[in-house]
């Protein structure tokens, strides 16, 4: 537990904690109880603190902080009595005062990956991902790692597993999720282990609105921007298209980070054997609100500005209320597209210039 409870609890701690230490059934009801638990705790501790009763010769004083000492006392308390309960039936979570982690089989069922008993922890169109215990040796420490558990044989184009791993090991940084190991298992499954991560900047800008109004919830978010930015300088740099920038691919080991630039399932390396032609690239990639204009209108010669595009949306996600474009409950392409140029303009010669068409060497 973090000694400024105050500053902790405003950069959406109490979520963190609620989402690491409860079923994923009981998250909303947790987290409804966790941000009242904010709002109630902010408004006490700006109120005044006291009041005069009904007797003249008495002060009657409330029980609301009026110190810095007091608020985080009380603070402190309303948290522990809500987490506590949480606590006692954690799984996984890494010890704090550098316990090593641990990872309780017991409430919930297992599976063998390799070498690893694993607990399931999301599902992706073509991928498992479970949570394991790396046991550590000598001076390497017990760690929590994921196991993206995929299935080359049944992926579809453009997701590929084993290209992903390729892109990896080229596309190593300090902003990029590291993986840290692949492996085969029976079946002709494929399995890619990464560093585990229990946030993501989606969950975070989750939070409610007063809280990301704080200033040290806008600095932790600059500081995730930075890193996603500087990330994508360096894959840009190496030629690779990372085609699917969300906020939920962008994962966080805290609320203030580090945050790692994460799946890349269906990124592109020109290099890479597994890679289509550069004027034929797929364009059934990203996710809906992220994508750009000329992808919706089937440009095949993309490139790294697909991502900036995405990672402009993401910004402005950051700083709204929500995804800047709209694709209806449907996620057509043609509401996205009303959406966009609503939003943005529509196109002219000038904001988007035609390319002069080609002869036909037929002609």
């Amino acid at each position: 537990m973090p000694k400024n409870l105050k500053l902790a609890l405003l950069t959406g701690r109490s979520i963190e904690i609620i989402q690491s230490t409860c079923e994923a059934k009981d998250y909303n009801k947790y987290q409804k109880e966790a941000q009242q638990l904010e709002l109630e705790i902010y408004d006490n501790a700006t109120s005044e603190v006291s009041r005069k009763s009904s007797s003249p010769k008495t002060m009657a004083i409330d029980h609301r902080p009026h110190t810095q000492q007091d608020y985080d006392s009380q603070l402190e308390a309303k948290l522990q009595a809500l987490v506590d309960p949480l606590r006692n039936a954690e799984v996984g979570k890494e010890s704090e005062k550098g316990r090593p982690p641990t990872l309780d089989y017991s409430s919930q069922p297992t599976k063998q990956i390799g070498v690893y008993q694993a607990v399931y922890h999301a599902s992706g169109a073509f991928s498992t991902v479970y949570k394991a215990l790396k046991n550590g040796n000598g001076n390497i420490p017990d760690r929590l790692i994921a196991l993206k558990v995929t299935k080359p044989s049944q992926a579809r184009a453009p997701h590929d597993p084993r290209r992903e791993a390729r892109i990896l090991a080229a596309a190593r940084h300090v902003s990029v999720v590291p993986l840290l190991s692949t492996f085969s298992i029976s079946d002709g499954y494929f399995v890619l282990s990464f560093p585990f991560a229990r946030l993501d900047l989606a969950s975070l800008l989750d939070a409610p609105q007063k809280i990301r109004k704080n200033a040290i919830f806008k600095s932790e978010t600059r500081n995730h921007l930075q890193s996603l930015f500087s990330a994508l300088s360096h894959i840009h740099s190496l030629g690779i298209i990372h085609r699917d920038i969300k906020p939920s691919n962008i994962l966080l080991e805290g609320p203030g980070g580090p945050a790692y630039l994460a799946d890349f399932g269906i990124a592109y390396m020109p290099a890479d054997p597994a890679s289509e032609p550069t004027d034929e690239k797929v364009t059934d990639v990203g996710t809906t609100c992220y994508r750009p204009p000329e992808l919706l209108f089937g440009n095949k010669a993309y490139g790294t500005s697909l991502d900036l595009w995405a990672a402009g949306c993401v910004v402005a996600e950051t700083v709204g209320k929500g995804e800047l474009f709209d694709a209806g409950d449907l996620g057509s392409e043609f509401a996205l597209i009303k959406s966009q140029f609503s939003t943005l303009g529509t196109p002219t010669d000038e904001t988007w210039p035609v390319s002069p068409p080609q002869r036909d060497e037929r002609s």
